[in-house]
Protein backbone atom coordinates (compact mmCIF):
# COMPACT_ATOMS: atom_id res chain seq x y z
CA UNK A 1 0.00 0.00 0.00
CA UNK A 2 1.51 3.44 -1.06
CA UNK A 3 0.83 6.65 1.53
CA UNK A 4 1.83 10.03 0.04
CA UNK A 5 0.17 13.37 1.88
CA UNK A 6 0.32 16.67 0.02
CA UNK A 7 0.84 19.55 2.94
CA UNK A 8 0.17 22.37 0.90
CA UNK A 9 -3.10 20.73 -0.33
CA UNK A 10 -3.72 18.90 2.84
CA UNK A 11 -4.44 15.63 1.01
CA UNK A 12 -3.69 12.25 1.84
CA UNK A 13 -3.80 9.57 -0.95
CA UNK A 14 -4.19 6.01 -0.40
CA UNK A 15 -3.60 3.13 -2.76
CA UNK A 16 -1.15 0.07 -4.17
CA UNK A 17 1.19 1.01 -6.55
CA UNK A 18 -0.54 -0.97 -8.89
CA UNK A 19 -4.32 0.50 -8.54
CA UNK A 20 -5.24 3.64 -9.46
CA UNK A 21 -4.96 6.41 -6.60
CA UNK A 22 -7.60 8.47 -4.67
CA UNK A 23 -7.01 12.10 -3.64
CA UNK A 24 -9.19 13.54 -1.17
CA UNK A 25 -8.85 17.04 -0.10
CA UNK A 26 -9.44 17.88 3.71
CA UNK A 27 -12.36 20.04 5.37
CA UNK A 28 -12.69 23.66 7.24
CA UNK A 29 -11.18 23.07 10.64
CA UNK A 30 -14.11 23.25 12.14
CA UNK A 31 -15.31 20.01 10.88
CA UNK A 32 -14.06 17.09 13.06
CA UNK A 33 -13.56 14.27 9.85
CA UNK A 34 -10.78 11.96 9.31
CA UNK A 35 -8.06 12.84 7.57
CA UNK A 36 -9.28 11.70 4.13
CA UNK A 37 -7.48 8.17 3.32
CA UNK A 38 -6.80 7.26 7.11
CA UNK A 39 -9.88 6.03 7.28
CA UNK A 40 -8.79 3.15 4.64
CA UNK A 41 -5.91 2.07 7.67
CA UNK A 42 -7.44 2.74 10.72
CA UNK A 43 -9.98 -0.20 10.39
CA UNK A 44 -7.72 -2.28 8.52
CA UNK A 45 -7.13 -4.14 11.32
CA UNK A 46 -2.99 -3.91 11.03
CA UNK A 47 -1.60 -2.75 13.89
CA UNK A 48 1.17 -0.83 12.22
CA UNK A 49 -1.48 0.79 10.13
CA UNK A 50 -3.61 1.36 12.65
CA UNK A 51 -1.12 3.38 14.81
CA UNK A 52 0.33 5.27 11.85
CA UNK A 53 -3.07 6.26 10.68
CA UNK A 54 -3.81 7.50 14.42
CA UNK A 55 -1.18 9.23 15.06
CA UNK A 56 -1.26 10.86 11.27
CA UNK A 57 -4.85 12.13 11.98
CA UNK A 58 -4.05 13.75 15.17
CA UNK A 59 -1.02 15.71 13.46
CA UNK A 60 -3.23 16.61 11.09
CA UNK A 61 -5.67 17.68 13.12
CA UNK A 62 -3.50 19.76 15.21
CA UNK A 63 -2.05 21.25 11.94
CA UNK A 64 -5.49 22.39 10.93
CA UNK A 65 -6.68 23.87 14.40
CA UNK A 66 -2.84 25.59 14.89
CA UNK A 67 -2.90 26.97 11.17
CA UNK A 68 -6.27 28.44 12.24
CA UNK A 69 -5.11 29.76 15.56
CA UNK A 70 -2.38 31.19 13.99
CA UNK A 71 -4.39 32.80 11.29
CA UNK A 72 -6.91 34.30 13.86
CA UNK A 73 -3.76 35.83 15.59
CA UNK A 74 -2.67 37.69 12.28
CA UNK A 75 -5.73 39.09 11.78
CA UNK A 76 -6.11 40.40 15.72
CA UNK A 77 -2.37 41.58 15.57
CA UNK A 78 -3.02 42.99 12.66
CA UNK A 79 -6.03 45.32 14.07
CA UNK A 80 -4.53 45.95 16.92
CA UNK A 81 -1.76 47.66 15.31
CA UNK A 82 -3.68 49.69 13.06
CA UNK A 83 -5.49 50.67 16.42
CA UNK A 84 -2.39 51.77 17.63
CA UNK A 85 -1.85 53.76 14.46
CA UNK A 86 -5.35 55.38 15.23
CA UNK A 87 -4.55 56.26 18.34
CA UNK A 88 -0.63 57.92 17.07
CA UNK A 89 -2.10 59.63 14.25
CA UNK A 90 -5.36 60.96 17.04
CA UNK A 91 -2.71 62.25 19.23
CA UNK A 92 -1.04 63.88 16.43
CA UNK A 93 -4.05 65.80 15.75
CA UNK A 94 -4.69 66.73 19.48
CA UNK A 95 -1.28 67.74 19.47
CA UNK A 96 -1.52 70.17 16.62
CA UNK A 97 -4.99 71.08 17.94
CA UNK A 98 -3.86 72.23 21.10
CA UNK A 99 -0.84 74.34 19.17
CA UNK A 100 -3.53 76.01 17.64
CA UNK A 101 -6.14 77.06 20.55
CA UNK A 102 -3.47 78.01 22.73
CA UNK A 103 -1.24 79.91 20.69
CA UNK A 104 -4.81 82.05 19.32
CA UNK A 105 -5.74 82.29 23.11
CA UNK A 106 -1.74 83.28 24.40
CA UNK A 107 -1.69 86.42 21.32
CA UNK A 108 -5.66 87.24 22.65
CA UNK A 109 -3.69 87.90 26.08
CA UNK A 110 -0.88 89.18 24.62
CA UNK A 111 -3.07 91.67 22.71
CA UNK A 112 -5.27 92.45 25.53
CA UNK A 113 -2.34 93.37 27.69
CA UNK A 114 -1.13 95.37 25.52
CA UNK A 115 -4.20 97.10 24.71
CA UNK A 116 -4.40 97.48 28.79
CA UNK A 117 -0.99 98.68 29.11
CA UNK A 118 -1.86 101.40 26.15
CA UNK A 119 -4.76 102.20 27.95
CA UNK A 120 -3.17 102.92 31.29
CA UNK A 121 -0.64 105.37 29.85
CA UNK A 122 -3.15 107.11 28.54
CA UNK A 123 -4.92 107.59 31.35
CA UNK A 124 -2.08 108.13 33.39
CA UNK A 125 -1.49 111.17 30.56
CA UNK A 126 -5.07 112.22 31.51
CA UNK A 127 -4.60 112.59 34.87
CA UNK A 128 -1.35 114.88 34.56
CA UNK A 129 -3.35 117.10 32.54
CA UNK A 130 -6.47 117.11 34.40
CA UNK A 131 -4.12 117.72 37.89
CA UNK A 132 -2.22 120.89 35.40
CA UNK A 133 -5.72 122.53 34.37
CA UNK A 134 -6.59 122.26 37.90
CA UNK A 135 -3.38 124.21 38.50
CA UNK A 136 -3.93 126.71 36.08
CA UNK A 137 -7.23 127.34 37.20
CA UNK A 138 -6.45 128.03 40.62
CA UNK A 139 -3.69 130.51 39.35
CA UNK A 140 -5.98 132.27 37.05
CA UNK A 141 -9.06 132.75 39.59
CA UNK A 142 -6.30 134.22 42.20
CA UNK A 143 -5.40 136.64 38.98
CA UNK A 144 -8.63 137.46 38.46
CA UNK A 145 -9.31 138.69 42.06
CA UNK A 146 -6.83 141.77 40.40
CA UNK A 147 -8.12 141.51 36.86
CA UNK A 148 -11.73 140.30 35.79
CA UNK A 149 -10.78 139.45 32.40
CA UNK A 150 -9.11 136.07 33.71
CA UNK A 151 -12.22 134.98 35.15
CA UNK A 152 -12.86 133.49 31.34
CA UNK A 153 -9.46 131.85 31.62
CA UNK A 154 -9.96 129.87 34.92
CA UNK A 155 -13.53 129.00 34.28
CA UNK A 156 -11.94 127.26 30.69
CA UNK A 157 -9.10 125.97 32.58
CA UNK A 158 -11.31 124.40 35.26
CA UNK A 159 -13.78 122.74 32.81
CA UNK A 160 -10.46 120.62 31.14
CA UNK A 161 -9.49 119.59 34.23
CA UNK A 162 -12.42 118.40 34.45
CA UNK A 163 -13.06 116.80 31.06
CA UNK A 164 -9.33 115.78 31.48
CA UNK A 165 -10.58 113.87 34.27
CA UNK A 166 -13.47 112.15 33.21
CA UNK A 167 -11.44 110.86 30.25
CA UNK A 168 -8.81 109.90 32.80
CA UNK A 169 -11.16 107.70 34.83
CA UNK A 170 -12.85 106.32 31.29
CA UNK A 171 -9.31 105.09 30.23
CA UNK A 172 -8.57 102.86 33.19
CA UNK A 173 -11.86 101.21 33.27
CA UNK A 174 -11.30 100.60 29.82
CA UNK A 175 -7.72 99.47 30.82
CA UNK A 176 -9.02 97.80 33.31
CA UNK A 177 -11.41 95.87 31.76
CA UNK A 178 -8.58 94.82 29.05
CA UNK A 179 -6.84 93.23 31.50
CA UNK A 180 -8.95 91.14 32.99
CA UNK A 181 -10.10 89.99 29.47
CA UNK A 182 -6.52 89.67 28.92
CA UNK A 183 -6.59 86.63 32.62
CA UNK A 184 -9.44 85.62 31.34
CA UNK A 185 -7.30 84.21 28.04
CA UNK A 186 -4.92 83.21 29.81
CA UNK A 187 -7.06 81.24 32.22
CA UNK A 188 -8.73 79.77 29.40
CA UNK A 189 -5.11 79.26 27.72
CA UNK A 190 -5.06 76.76 30.93
CA UNK A 191 -7.80 74.99 31.24
CA UNK A 192 -7.47 74.27 27.26
CA UNK A 193 -3.87 72.73 27.88
CA UNK A 194 -5.39 70.52 30.91
CA UNK A 195 -7.99 69.44 28.93
CA UNK A 196 -5.43 68.51 25.94
CA UNK A 197 -3.06 67.07 27.53
CA UNK A 198 -5.18 64.40 29.46
CA UNK A 199 -6.85 63.79 26.01
CA UNK A 200 -3.29 63.14 24.76
CA UNK A 201 -2.86 61.16 27.65
CA UNK A 202 -5.42 59.08 27.25
CA UNK A 203 -4.30 58.35 23.64
CA UNK A 204 -1.06 57.18 24.99
CA UNK A 205 -2.30 54.82 27.35
CA UNK A 206 -4.80 53.24 24.74
CA UNK A 207 -1.82 53.50 21.91
CA UNK A 208 0.07 51.59 24.48
CA UNK A 209 -2.78 48.79 25.54
CA UNK A 210 -3.06 47.88 21.70
CA UNK A 211 0.74 47.72 21.39
CA UNK A 212 1.27 45.27 23.97
CA UNK A 213 -2.33 43.51 22.65
CA UNK A 214 -0.17 43.38 19.23
CA UNK A 215 2.55 41.87 21.21
CA UNK A 216 0.16 39.24 22.51
CA UNK A 217 -1.14 38.25 19.19
CA UNK A 218 1.99 38.22 17.86
CA UNK A 219 3.39 35.84 20.36
CA UNK A 220 0.66 34.05 20.07
CA UNK A 221 0.34 33.60 16.42
CA UNK A 222 4.24 32.79 16.63
CA UNK A 223 3.52 30.04 18.96
CA UNK A 224 0.96 28.80 16.91
CA UNK A 225 2.82 28.31 14.03
CA UNK A 226 5.66 26.41 15.79
CA UNK A 227 2.74 24.12 16.77
CA UNK A 228 2.07 23.74 13.52
CA UNK A 229 5.04 22.95 12.42
CA UNK A 230 5.76 20.57 14.70
CA UNK A 231 2.45 18.92 13.71
CA UNK A 232 3.98 19.28 10.16
CA UNK A 233 6.53 17.44 11.07
CA UNK A 234 5.12 14.74 13.58
CA UNK A 235 2.81 13.74 10.25
CA UNK A 236 5.66 13.31 8.00
CA UNK A 237 7.38 11.02 10.50
CA UNK A 238 4.15 8.94 10.69
CA UNK A 239 4.15 8.68 7.27
CA UNK A 240 8.04 7.37 7.42
CA UNK A 241 7.37 4.97 10.12
CA UNK A 242 4.08 3.58 7.58
CA UNK A 243 6.23 3.06 4.62
CA UNK A 244 9.36 1.46 6.86
CA UNK A 245 6.89 -0.57 8.55
CA UNK A 246 5.76 -1.73 5.20
CA UNK A 247 8.59 -2.29 3.61
CA UNK A 248 9.88 -4.32 6.81
CA UNK A 249 6.40 -6.38 6.55
CA UNK A 250 7.16 -6.78 3.08
CA UNK A 251 10.35 -7.85 3.32
CA UNK A 252 9.05 -10.33 5.96
CA UNK A 253 6.73 -12.03 4.11
CA UNK A 254 8.65 -12.00 0.90
CA UNK A 255 11.71 -13.75 2.99
CA UNK A 256 8.55 -16.37 4.31
CA UNK A 257 7.90 -17.34 0.97
CA UNK A 258 11.57 -17.76 0.18
CA UNK A 259 11.51 -20.15 2.61
CA UNK A 260 8.67 -21.93 2.12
Amino acid sequence: MDVRFNSASGALTVGNPTEPTTTSRTESVGTPDLLPGASELMFSGDPGAMFAALTMQTAHQEEKVSRAQRDACARAQENAEAAEIKDLREKADLTRLQGIVGGALQLGQAAMSFTSSMNSLSADNLADASSQATQDATAEHDAAKSDSSMDACAQRSHDDAIAFKSESRNAQQTASSYKAAGDLAGATKTLNDALFSGAITDKDTDSKAHDISAQSFKKMGDDAHDAENDAKALLTKAMEFFKEYQETKNQTAMAAIHRA
